[in-house]
């Protein structure tokens, strides 16, 4: 459960972090500069005006930070776990954004699954044997032009992949996605659409795959 808030402002934006995902809160406060700073700039090198999809936003640091240097486009972001997506909303709230799209919904096989419970915010999980707070589970829509997918899920990436095919397949977006055991099994998915990995970022290894 988020029970304790830190908020940081950078050059006007602020945002909402949680203690209890102490990596996190430890890097921000020490550094004064946003969570995973040397990806996130990378990405706003290229100006874009199509959607940008957050799969994983957690309390939306990256949501936030894509609407307002990465695109003049909408961002549609995704956190199935309720504590997180509260701040997510809280955080769009209190700086005005208007083109940012939550779904409290995990990105998958059309269905319903529950959380895997975690005392980190960020490392919250879906799992289909264990009730505990059920979690809408949808294959990725088409909102149109999209130039750039996030994917953080905990190992479910493989299977995000998946449901997210129709707009890889129709758009071919640059792909950021976080993983520590799937690197062979997605480098070998997208390999079928044309896609080869061009960079690793993040401590938690995020590999960036482009067409």
């Amino acid at each position: 459960m988020v029970e304790t808030q830190v908020k940081q402002v950078f050059n006007g934006i602020t945002s909402l972090i949680t203690e209890n995902d102490p990596e996190h809160v430890r890097y921000v406060e020490l550094m004064h500069t946003w969570h995973e700073i040397h990806m996130l700039e990378h990405i706003a090198k290229t100006k874009r005006d199509g959607a940008i999809i957050d799969i994983g936003a957690n309390v939306g640091q990256h949501s936030v930070f894509f609407a307002t240097h990465c695109t003049t486009g909408n961002v549609y972001s995704f956190e199935p776990n309720p504590d997180s997506f509260r701040l997510l909303m809280k955080n769009i709230s209190d700086n005005g954004l208007k083109n940012v799209y939550p779904f409290l919904a995990a990105i998958g096989q059309r269905g319903k699954g529950w959380l895997n419970p975690s005392e980190r915010s960020g490392t919250t999980g879906i799992q289909y044997d264990k009730e505990t707070f059920p979690v809408i589970i949808t294959p990725l829509l088409d909102y149109g032009k999209t130039d750039l997918i996030k994917i953080d899920v905990e190992g479910m990436e493989v299977e995000t992949l998946l449901n997210c095919r129709a707009v890889i397949e129709k758009y071919r977006p640059e792909i950021y996605i976080e993983t520590f055991d799937n690197f062979e099994l997605i480098t070998e998915h997208l390999s079928h659409f044309g896609y080869t990995m061009k960079g690793r970022f993040n401590n938690a290894p995020t590999y960036w795959f482009s067409v």
